[in-house]
């Protein structure tokens, strides 16, 4: 059993590190495909013909491309958007078990506008190429426009805006912590993984210590939520090896916010900015993160 879970520690170390290499979306295409993250409603018309539906897009682990839905009465696909940094393009690849394969590309052309190519491969093989066209309507609207072959595509979208709640609103005002932060010191490296649920209720984080040659030391995993018993964040973790932990968190000014154990004997003060965490423990011992 030791020879194993030391195998299955390697084996998550070595994943790790993968990870770290995957490449990362430029900033500002990333903000550019925020805008699509949520869940839609749409009204549109293919050849003259009215339907409705709902679309939804939602941001993979460590946020290197959306996963999306396209559903309603005759439509059920599934994709995948993400950049392709040879043609400066963001690419969505689409799948219908019913209506084949779509494969869209476009660019930025200004702050409220995309333009690019589609190309649809039917379940018979067939292809057609087009264009298509993106117009934001403000933050929560948008109209996509697609001609290709013979087919015509008008898509007015609608962000569902839901009410926020007072957990999400007090889990809301944590939002600087999302992202990966990394700390480096002759000892190892530290990482702290932080990102939203798909509702955004919780925020999941997971943290990893690894030693300088890139081997797992421990990790924990929790979620950031609002106790409505005791009318608090916490943070209830779990560690690689099984025991529990519960964190509390509360915020102290604008930007800072304090962490402690259940009983309070430790605690930890975070700071954070745009591309810096700052944490001071109960000892005075300060590490910082930087946003990767």
């Amino acid at each position: 059993m030791k020879t194993v879970f030391i195998f299955l520690l390697s084996g998550l170390s070595v994943l790790d590190a993968i990870a770290k290499d995957i490449p990362t979306l430029p900033e500002s295409i990333k903000k550019e495909m925020q805008f699509l993250e949520g869940h839609w409603t749409f009204i549109t018309e293919q050849n003259g013909e009215p339907k409705t539906g709902h679309y939804t897009a939602r941001w993979a682990s460590r946020g290197t491309c959306l996963l999306m839905t396209f559903r309603s009465d005759s439509d059920n696909s599934t994709g995948v958007s993400s950049w392709d940094a040879a043609t400066n393009e963001i690419v969505e690849n689409w799948f219908d078990p019913t209506a084949g394969r779509l494969e869209l590309r476009y660019k930025v052309t200004s702050a409220t506008e995309w333009e690019g190519t589609s190309k649809r491969v039917t379940m018979d093989g067939k292809i057609s190429n087009g264009k298509l066209r993106i117009i934001k309507n403000g933050r929560n609207s948008f109209r996509y426009t697609e001609k290709t072959g013979g087919l015509t595509w008008e898509i007015d979208n609608k962000r569902i805006l839901r009410p926020m709640n007072s957990q999400q609103s007090s889990i809301a005002e944590l939002a600087a912590f999302i992202g990966v932060w990394e700390a480096t010191s002759e000892k190892g490296t530290r990482r702290w993984t932080f990102e939203w649920s798909p509702e955004k209720d919780f925020i999941n984080n997971q943290q990893t210590v690894l030693d300088t040659e890139g081997q797992q030391i421990w990790t924990i995993n929790g979620s950031l939520g609002w106790d409505q018993g005791i009318g608090q964040i916490t943070n209830w973790c779990v560690w690689g090896g099984g025991g529990k932990t519960t964190f509390f968190w509360k915020k102290l000014s604008q930007d800072m916010w304090e962490s402690s154990t259940e009983s309070a004997e430790k605690t930890w003060k975070f700071t954070a900015g745009s591309s810096k965490l700052r944490m001071i423990d109960s000892d005075g011992t300060e590490t910082i993160f930087t946003k990767q």
